[in-house]
């Protein structure tokens, strides 16, 4: 599901009295559809990633998977700065990389073994609105850098992300980023809940 300004739907006004629940990201709806969750591990389903050997295999800063070239939350103008100071490799139709989607879940492997962060920038800024590339960068071994109006705290878990919007500046969040990639220690407290829990699917429960 998409945010408003790209969810343009005519016809509401006929509507109007005809529903009276609402399922959506939003999380004062009636029904809460997140594109995905987090559920507790078990004994049997235990991370059995060598962080380490992940965490040293990386060669590049950030990777960013984009469809939308212009939006309004602007977040092209701040990787532009971004990538004044920090090395972004930018994926898809805004950028020089390309990944087919023929290949599925082995781009994120690949994006694991190669980069220590992935964007997660919302193309609007909308109250509860989390792009999928947020959960794909947590089921995998990237940090994800989040830019967005929802309130990360209360959709992922602590300490596994980075907000660009608590930095002063696209300099400042690049200078943390350097900082952090380079030791392990910090770098990989940023996975110790996957020790407890996992990402899952939202629908997972009715499949």
């Amino acid at each position: 599901m998409e945010p408003p300004p790209y969810s343009v739907f005519a016809g509401f006004n006929y509507m109007r009295d005809m529903f009276n629940w609402t399922m959506s990201y939003r999380q004062d709806s009636d029904v809460y559809e997140p594109y995905a969750k987090l559920v507790p591990r078990n004994d049997t389903d235990a991370p059995k990633k060598d962080h380490r050997a992940l965490w040293k295999s990386k060669q590049k800063q950030a990777v960013w998977m984009v469809s939308h070239c212009e939006t309004d939350s602007k977040r092209e103008a701040f990787v532009q700065e971004l990538k004044k100071h920090l090395e972004v490799d930018v994926y898809g139709s805004c950028g020089d990389h390309v990944c087919p989607k023929s290949r599925g879940s082995a781009c994120y492997d690949d994006f694991e073994r190669t980069y220590f962060y992935m964007l997660a920038f919302e193309n609007s800024i909308c109250k509860d609105y989390v792009t999928e590339k947020f959960f794909s960068a947590l089921k995998y071994d990237m940090v994800p850098v989040v830019f967005g109006g929802a309130n990360y705290s209360q959709i992922g878990p602590a300490g596994s992300y980075v907000d660009a919007l608590a930095f002063k500046s696209p300099k400042k969040l690049a200078e943390h980023l350097i900082v952090l990639s380079r030791n392990y220690t910090a770098y990989s407290s940023y996975f110790k809940w996957k020790e407890r829990q996992r990402v899952v699917p939202w629908g997972a429960d009715f499949s």
